[in-house]
């Protein structure tokens, strides 16, 4: 943790004890501290305490500054545990925010909230460190340029693009699959775009967190031999987190709550924090942000705080995964397609080819001409420039075509299993 920009090395040990005070009162993970008058630290700074506890065992806590009482005393909230610590220990003011490494010598590397490697790799090759705590991009500097990110998943591309530069939220409950879809994106933009991801896992699991850094590093997309050919960062996620972070902090710093339990400046935060991730004309960011939606409720004040600031939305729906309904993409170039009960829909890429599909009991052939088709319940939506119903078509061969699905079909009542039938292409 690089936080006092006038040493010449990491941590906290070469810290020059310019500005000392004292604890005088631990709740849990928050420290009051009192300071000589006059020098008192601002909001945002670092504080570092150092000592020893009962066992002899040395203390080093990272803290910053959230509230200034009066009296000369601060309220600052401890970056890690506070076991140990007690009334009268030193505290030192760093007198600047904490800062962290950045750069490509971050890339393939781990770190925790302090900007410490955690991967056990060694200390990261970099002198340059930036604040945690910026100010947003001034507004002519931002980048209003339209272009569509391309992701490489066939469904978001075609259906729902993203804009690059623009902020995508990924909504969903709990094991609905979201932080598998941000592990694909990062996979494809980095094997397929030579693109660069950052991986926040703001209160990730840390099973989820090894199982994303173990499925990088074998499909190549971090590289412990040569981390300057890793294509991603981890940050040691997802965006309602931020909110429920500071609302325990609101909470802890006695402020009285919102609606369910928030913290009253939840709008102000948000917006802060979102400006801030933004395209300049400098450089593009496209941040996709995972969200998680407590019970389900797209009302509740985090997610539904986010809303103003997107430009698109994609909601994983825990209905239709109860439903075992689940679309089917197969190729016809190799003169196969899925042949499901009529009630599963089916989405289809195609170059040429014919398509058989039954709505209603009844037996529908359409001639595609390249595209996509996507076939629902009660309709059929064909997204494709030219597409018509095949009134060229061999009836002898389509026959026999229906013959055989149908008796695929009937074996396959009752279950949800995918029967193969071979089409005239």
């Amino acid at each position: 943790m690089r936080i006092n920009p006038t040493t010449s090395g990491s941590g906290v040990s070469t810290l020059e004890k310019k500005n000392l005070g004292r604890v005088v009162q631990i709740i849990g993970p928050v420290l009051d501290v009192a300071f000589p008058p006059g020098k008192m630290p601002n909001i945002y700074n670092a504080l570092v305490v150092q000592g020893r506890d009962s066992v002899d065992q040395p203390i080093n806590v990272a803290c910053e500054v959230q509230q200034l009482l009066g009296n000369n005393r601060v309220r600052a909230v401890a970056m890690s545990a506070t076991d140990g610590l007690t009334r009268g220990m030193e505290v030192i003011d760093t007198g600047a925010p904490i800062s962290v490494p950045v750069g490509g010598a971050t890339l393939g590397r781990i770190f925790n909230v302090l900007g410490e490697p955690v991967d056990n790799l060694g200390p990261v090759d970099t002198s340059t460190t930036s604040p945690i705590h910026r100010s947003a991009p001034a507004f002519i500097q931002l980048d209003t340029k339209l272009s569509i990110f391309e992701t490489g998943i066939k469904v978001v591309d075609l259906l729902a693009p993203y804009r690059r530069g623009g902020k995508i939220r990924l909504f969903g409950g709990a094991g609905v699959g979201k932080t598998v879809l941000i592990m694909e994106l990062i996979n494809n933009i980095a094997k397929s775009h030579g693109g660069v991801s950052v991986f926040g896992g703001v209160g990730e699991r840390t099973r989820e967190g090894n199982d994303l850094y173990m499925e990088m590093k074998e499909s190549g997309v971090i590289n412990e031999e040569n981390i300057a050919e890793s294509k991603v960062a981890l940050v040691y996620g997802q965006m309602n987190e931020p909110p429920g972070a500071r609302s325990e902090v609101s909470s802890l710093l006695g402020r009285m709550p919102s609606t369910v339990g928030y913290q009253p400046t939840l709008s102000t935060e948000m917006g802060s924090l979102q400006e801030r991730i933004t395209s300049t004309k400098e450089g593009s960011i496209t941040p996709i942000q995972v969200v998680y939606v407590p019970e389900d409720d797209l009302t509740d004040p985090a997610p539904a705080t986010t809303f103003a600031h997107l430009d698109a939305t994609t909601v994983l729906s825990r209905g239709l995964a109860a439903k075992e309904v689940e679309e089917i993409m197969l190729s016809t170039n190799s003169g196969q397609i899925g042949i499901l009960p009529n009630d599963a829909p089916i989405a289809t890429t195609v170059d040429i080819g014919i398509l058989r599909i039954r709505l209603n009991n009844q037996w529908l052939t359409m001639a595609l001409m390249g595209g996509f088709a996507r076939i629902g319940n009660n309709e059929i939506t064909v997204l494709v420039n030219d597409a018509e119903k095949g009134s060229d078509i061999d009836p002898q061969e389509a026959q026999q075509t229906l013959e055989i699905a149908e008796a695929n079909v009937k074996k396959a009542e009752g279950r949800r299993q995918k029967i193969e039938a071979n089409l005239a292409l």
